[in-house]
């Protein structure tokens, strides 16, 4: 495995070697005024990291370039180059950058693909298709009739797989177990229903039901006879959304009762299990599922690891044995770079870990660019602390959690980080996490604080939960296409900001978000305040822009198309008591609202602990159009409650044609002999063919868009 390479030459030979390398650098940067070291799968490490003589593990590359900058080169390079040969680095370790290895603003350090998406650096274990062996004799009896004779088995603790379980009692991000892939795609672990959830029939005991109560585990009754059959000494897991549509938990199995079908959690679920909206009894419709249990394996491509013995079990595709078996088990990111400045990692197609594709942690000046990132179980890219990093033009799919997540900046003296996300193409993101693991995440939910950030020119689609999920401060949303949001839970928006007066100065402007049903558009809950929405479309959506309760936000110049509801407001602080008893007001006294920067940028702030903030107050919706949505305008509150907030001056062409220039293909530029210029006087046109994915330099071609009803997916697990 690369990474895991050691020679030792005689002293002498090392000076000899070092000698050639230079005199090649020095010949190079006479000639083009760089440094280019050449990694190839089928190098040596031996080598001078000459084209003619390439290095083979990205260990040794990393070593010539801090040798290089050690160095007294009379004129230093402008940049140096680290160029990898096409073909798979298969590693066992990640590759990391440390302070050791950076560049400078004048000299910065580049590892590329030669050609763009050819070199892959490949974390997983492969397994060869000899180690694997039809199910056969007794064994065979475990399975379901229509896999007998079609399933193989293999010992993954003998080839190499650490991970191997079993799951936690309760978890909902994967649970830390190796996943499976054939010929680069995830293959499904086997579950039941195939297709779709199973729904309880009837609560027994809802379990834990609140804090500081005893906790206690819950218990139902399943509908369907066949659960009677899962072999719970070996383990069984079920996943569900056992209280709230925006919560996925898997929880083991304690016992089932052959005879009632009544099954024993073997932890608590948080709130307790049946619906929250349904009463103690629950609703008799709590989706859930069972996951990784080999007696359920019952088609082709599904499988399930048997925890007690540490094997696999397969129903392989047709003429599997030249394929690729392949098995995540590195815990660690493909790439992590800690404390560097001035790096830029392009063109590399990173693939296959257990972990993060790559970590950029507490650096400066630092580009990932033109990679393809996909089969990990965490998150594509991770952008924790430091300065001005960019993630750009990317295609990340099939990651376990979030596409790409932003942390960085000062909120305390509102200094922003710089970083950015541009013009990232982010599909089948939260296949193991469920709910909170977005397209993109700012500053929330385990993403850091965050000030300052920009996204822009994504497109994120098919995904479980939220498009992009975001807070802290002063973030810039501009031309993103999200569509084919929240899938397979609920309550959630394409944009999604939540429980938050200080999360203030975003902008969201010019973004598309489309064929999402389930989704709101851009969703300020749980009393979120001082943003601003602007510009933006909406289209086949739950709703348009709403305001839950929040302050000071602005929503002007929108167009919501064909939603079932366009514009929302409430005043839901009233019930839920938004006053200073409030996690809200305590998050307004954590930060520094009555001091500079904060009282210059936020001077709306100062007047909440003086003010009734379980009404809200100075938000402005006028100037949007809405058309062919079922409720144009909802205020839910009393006119009283939203008296301190505007709702005008907003236009409802009902059924009437807005005039796209072409609305079946998805062009919803408005043409110049619309309604909308003529009756609505203040709306300014939306630059809409620059929404979305361009053409540069590391993307020069641009996927269709998908212009058609989102679906459900309760199968990608």
């Amino acid at each position: 495995m690369l990474g895991c390479n050691h020679f030792r030459v005689p002293n002498l030979l090392v000076l000899v070697l070092w000698g050639v390398l230079f005199a090649c650098v020095t010949g190079n940067l006479q000639a083009q005024n760089k440094a280019s070291f050449f990694v190839s799968p089928t190098g040596s490490d031996s080598g001078d990291g000459s084209e003619k003589q390439p290095f083979a593990s990205l260990e040794r590359a990393r070593e010539a370039v801090r040798e290089l900058k050690k160095s007294a080169l009379q004129k230093p390079p402008r940049e140096i180059i680290v160029e990898l040969e096409s073909g798979s680095y298969r590693r066992s370790s990640a590759l990391l950058l440390s302070s050791e290895d950076s560049g400078t603003e004048a000299m910065p350090i580049v590892w590329r693909a030669r050609v763009p998406g050819m070199s892959q650096i490949d974390v997983g274990v492969h397994i060869p298709s000899s180690a694997f062996h039809i199910v056969e004799g007794a064994e065979s009896q475990r399975l379901a009739k229509e896999a007998q004779g079609h399933v193989y088995v293999v010992d993954l603790k003998a080839a190499g797989v650490s991970h191997l379980g079993p799951y936690p009692l309760n978890f909902d991000t994967g649970g830390s177990v190796s996943e499976f892939f054939f010929n680069g795609e995830r293959q499904p672990i086997s579950r039941w229903p195939n297709n779709g959830p199973a729904r309880i029939e009837r609560i027994v005991d809802r379990g834990e039901s609140a804090p500081g109560t005893p906790k206690r585990v819950g218990k139902f009754i399943a509908r369907e006879d066949r659960v009677s059959g899962w072999p719970v000494e070996r383990g069984v897991w079920l996943e569900g959304y056992w209280r709230v549509p925006w919560d996925a938990r898997t929880v083991r199995v304690a016992g089932i009762d052959p005879a009632t079908r009544e099954i024993t959690l073997g932890a608590p679920v948080g709130g307790g299990i049946g619906s929250k909206y349904a009463g103690p009894e629950g609703s008799g419709n709590e989706p859930w599922w069972a996951v990784n249990v080999v007696e359920e394996i019952d088609q082709p491509g599904e499988w399930a690891i048997d925890f007690t013995t540490g094997r696999l079990f397969w129903w392989p595709l047709q003429e599997w044995q030249s394929g690729e078996m392949v098995f995540s088990d590195l815990s660690a990111p493909a790439v992590r770079m800690e404390k560097t400045a001035f790096v830029k990692i392009q063109g590399l197609l990173l693939k296959n870990g257990l972990s993060n594709g790559v970590e950029v942690v507490d650096s400066q000046n630092v580009e990932v660019a033109g990679c393809d990132i996909k089969n990990f179980g965490g998150s594509g890219v991770v952008v924790q602390k430091g300065d001005n990093v960019t993630v750009r033009s990317c295609n990340i799919q099939d990651v376990g959690q979030s596409g790409i997540v932003l942390g960085g900046g000062d909120r305390a003296t509102l200094r922003s980080c710089g970083h950015v996300a541009e013009n990232n193409h982010i599909q089948k993101v939260g296949i193991l996490k469920k709910t909170y693991a977005p397209g993109i995440l700012v500053g929330i939910f385990g993403a850091g604080d965050a000030v300052g950030c920009t996204v822009s020119h994504n497109f994120i689609h098919d995904v479980p939960h939220g498009g992009v999920q975001y807070g802290g401060n002063n973030h810039v949303f501009e031309y993103n296409e999200i569509s084919h949001a929240v899938l397979t839970s609920d309550d959630m928006g394409a944009f999604y900001t939540t429980n938050d007066w200080t999360s203030c100065g975003n902008v969201l402007r010019y973004n598309f978000v489309h064929h999402s049903p389930n989704a709101v558009a851009f969703y300020l809950d749980d009393g979120d305040g001082g943003d601003t929405i602007f510009g933006n479309v909406a289209y086949e959506m739950q709703s348009g822009p709403s305001v839950c309760g929040g302050h000071y936000n602005t929503v002007v110049n929108n167009l919501i198309i064909r939603c079932k509801r366009g514009l929302f407001m409430d005043a839901r602080g009233v019930a839920r008591k938004y006053d200073k008893e409030s996690v809200l007001f305590k998050k307004l006294k954590a930060v520094p609202f009555m001091e500079s920067p904060w009282k210059e940028a936020y001077p709306f702030l100062q007047s909440l602990p003086e003010s009734d903030t379980r009404l809200p107050m100075g938000n402005i919706v006028r100037s949007n159009v809405t058309a062919l949505c079922e409720k144009p305008t909802r205020i839910a509150a009393k006119p009283e409650e939203v008296k301190d907030s505007l709702v005008a001056d907003n236009l409802d062409l009902g059924e009437r044609d807005p005039l796209f220039t072409k609305e079946s293909s998805g062009d919803l530029s408005l043409r110049r002999e619309s309604p909308v210029f003529k009756e609505s006087p203040n709306f300014q046109p939306i630059p809409f063919s620059e929404i979305g994915l361009r053409v540069d330099k590391f993307r020069t071609t641009l996927p269709p868009r998908q212009w058609e009803n989102a679906q459900p997916q309760w199968s990608q697990h």
